[in-house]
């Protein structure tokens, strides 16, 4: 049993991220390892994406950033963001890469160049008994967006799937299914997140 959803969440700064320059050659959007450019909980970052997420080994984090065009004077455009983390209670898995690619992704820690490798996609395996954590992308309309699966092995318990979003002050379910959360900006405003309503499906011996 498989339980699919789809996040487009939030940061101006992510889980304790620290600096780095990078680059993927040939690529727009892969799941970078983390070779020590980031803090050491984070596994992975999703990067060329509408918004950079990190896995976690009990979830996920996601940046949301919002522009502002450049004041007359022709200054440096504004920014503000919020992130929005997602922890699945009593998680702890580990991470490994799906589907690598020959791209590196290169970037400067120190005075020093390093290289990560790259994917398509990351397994957190073993995220609650019986439950594996898969992120990937999927594009639509022009937009790439994280979205992530729950595979479920026969006999879980789906009460034991508990998440906690940390970063939203308001959390409902709208009239299709879809997750809806309320994110507080630093100005005072507030922005509106939303997961897409899950899709579950089961594999039988004959596919």
């Amino acid at each position: 049993l498989a339980l699919p959803g789809s996040g487009t969440a939030a940061a101006a700064g992510g889980p304790a991220i620290g600096p780095a320059v990078g680059q993927a050659v040939g690529a727009d959007r892969w799941f970078v390892a983390n070779a020590g450019q980031w803090s050491a909980e984070v596994s992975h970052a999703l990067l060329g994406a509408d918004t950079t997420s990190w896995l976690l080994a009990d979830g996920f984090a996601q940046r949301f950033v919002r522009w502002r065009p450049a004041g007359g004077g022709g200054g440096p455009r504004q920014s503000e963001g919020t992130v929005v983390r997602t922890r699945f209670l009593g998680g702890g898995g580990r991470a490994w890469a799906e589907a690598p690619c020959a791209v590196p992704f290169r970037f400067l820690r120190g005075d020093r160049a390093h290289s990560a490798t790259a994917s398509e996609r990351v397994r957190i395996a073993a995220l609650l008994p019986g439950v594996d954590l898969v992120a990937r992308t999927d594009t639509h309309a022009g937009r790439t967006a994280f979205v992530y699966d729950l595979h479920l092995d026969a006999g879980v318990d789906l009460q034991q799937i508990v998440a906690c979003c940390e970063g939203v002050d308001q959390l409902a379910v709208d009239g299709d299914g879809s997750l809806v959360m309320m994110a507080p900006l630093p100005d005072g405003g507030r922005v509106e997140l939303r997961q897409t309503p899950p899709v579950a499906w089961q594999l039988t011996p004959s596919g």
